[in-house]
């Protein structure tokens, strides 16, 4: 069996850690500098971490969407505004339909057929219900006019970012000792134990963040107004939100470097003093 050489590999992730921590802070500057000179600095097909702010900022919000079955057009009538609903349909028992919009989601590809051919072959599809949740995180962009928000949304699109190069700093600096025959000594352990403490703050952060914004931005709901062809009742509901989720992935990685750095100190520690005993 050939000798693998691994002394090539920490070089190599050292110089793509130096690569990233470059393209990162270029693209984390940039986004800074358009903002205040409203200078468009995104190469197309190639993300660096940049963000143009023009269309908003980069903000995490749980969605939820409410297709209704039946969407009903009226000629006539009047719409009141509910503050938890948003626009209602007031006066619609003598109100003349204009159209009535019925919304199924229907199977596609080999499925792609009417509910009396799906019969006709013999074929049982599952339905799903219009109401479609989302409670993972989905990207929105928000337009603001406050100088503080614009610096909170700002800062908070870049959390990620400025985490990474902390991590990667303390990589580099720890792929160092590596390569000069240093790891196995105190100052390797302190770096590891920085780079598991580092995540525990990306958790805590990340999470002071995350309240903040449900505090700096409500919730929103769609509101459709016809104004043309006539009025609508029952839309399409859309309800987006910010909410306190305190995710422990970070929390419980940062822990456990923690743990191991603790366990091989303390074994480099026996050993040495093994040694001093022979």
């Amino acid at each position: 069996m050939a000798k693998v050489n691994y002394i090539i590999w920490p070089k190599i992730i050292k110089f793509l850690l130096v690569v990233g921590i470059c393209i990162t802070s270029i693209g984390f500057a940039l986004s800074l500098i358009g903002q205040f000179t409203n200078v468009d600095f995104s190469v197309q097909g190639f993300d660096y971490g940049y963000r143009n702010y023009k269309n908003g900022y980069p903000v995490k919000a749980n969605m939820y969407v409410d297709i209704p079955n039946t969407v009903i057009s009226y000629k006539k009538g009047t719409m009141t505004y509910d503050f938890k609903y948003g626009y209602r349909w007031a006066s619609k028992s003598n109100a003349e339909v204009k159209d009535i919009i019925v919304n199924l989601i229907k199977p596609n590809k080999k499925y792609h057929l009417s509910d009396s051919a799906l019969k006709k072959e013999g074929i049982k599809v599952d339905s799903i219900s219009n109401f479609i949740s989302i409670p993972n995180k989905v990207d929105i962009r928000v337009k603001t006019e406050n100088a503080f928000h614009k610096s909170f949304y700002i800062l908070y699109s870049q959390l990620n970012n400025i985490f990474i190069i902390i991590i990667s700093l303390w990589l580099i600096m720890l792929i160092n000792d590596y390569e000069t025959g240093n790891f196995l000594k105190e100052r390797s352990f302190k770096l590891i134990s920085r780079i598991g403490n580092t995540f525990i703050w990306m958790n805590v952060v990340t999470f002071i963040f995350d309240t903040a914004c449900v505090y700096i931005l409500p919730d929103f709901n769609l509101t459709s107004i016809s104004k043309i062809s006539g009025n609508l009742n029952n839309q399409v509901g859309l309800h987006l939100a910010t909410h306190i989720k305190f995710d422990l992935t970070y929390l419980i990685f940062g822990i456990s470097i923690l743990i191991l750095a603790d366990i091989i100190k303390n074994a480099v520690l026996i050993k040495k003093e093994q040694d001093l005993t022979i």
